[in-house]
């Protein structure tokens, strides 16, 4: 495979295998023949190793591998929830983050928001949730020296003149990407020196943004 997580695991020693999944944009038939051979490979590796737990990410990946985790045999099937209110309320969207729900023994919340959201508005059993807040090392935020700061600009190539605004999303909308850029456009009238720099950034909107 050639994933950037599957290489940097193979080169620890951790055993990786890859399966399909359809990139957004794929043809509805292919993206539907594709997730009927992903479900029924997940579930016959899941009998082939006998796997106790399955923990996943991403709505329709989360579909497809619970889904097979469950045809698999595995008793302990979680996902992580990483946002609270999507934005809309699409009924395809309900149905399939009402069937996640229900094929996930137990979910984990980065945030308390998240929790509170899949409990009254999508009516989660509470103790079903568990909140796990990301791991980050607030001290590296809190105690920034004047020497990193300039080391970063530095190594990035960015300008001390104006204002930074740095933004670690993908390119896609529902992280409000749309926004972000337009809003920019409106602060370099007022600071011209402003930089934007957009970490980690890939995702489905690429070609729109660039």
């Amino acid at each position: 495979g050639g994933s950037t997580l599957a290489s940097f695991l193979r080169a620890t020693g951790v055993r990786v295998i890859e399966l399909d999944y359809p990139i957004d944009g794929a043809a509805r038939l292919r993206k539907l023949l594709t997730n009927i051979k992903t479900i029924r490979k997940i579930a016959r590796l899941c009998r082939q190793y006998q796997v106790d737990i399955i923990h996943v990410h991403f709505k329709f990946i989360c579909m497809v591998s619970l889904l097979g985790g469950l045809l698999g045999g595995v008793k302990m099937r979680l996902h992580t929830r990483h946002y609270a209110d999507p934005g809309f309320n699409l009924w395809q969207y309900q149905l399939s983050v009402s069937m996640i729900n229900a094929l996930s023994q137990k979910i984990i919340a980065p945030a308390e928001e998240v929790k509170r959201y899949m409990v009254t508005k999508e009516r989660v059993a509470e103790d079903k949730v568990e909140v796990i807040y990301h791991g980050f090392d607030l001290d590296k935020f809190s105690e920034v020296t004047p020497q990193r700061v300039t080391a970063m600009g530095q190594k990035h190539q960015i300008s001390s003149k104006g204002p930074v605004i740095g933004v670690m999303s993908r390119f896609h909308w529902i992280k409000g990407i749309q926004f972000i850029i337009p809003a920019f456009k409106q602060l370099l009238e007022r600071y011209p020196d402003a930089q934007l720099v957009l970490a980690s950034a890939w995702g489905g909107d690429f070609d729109q943004i660039t």
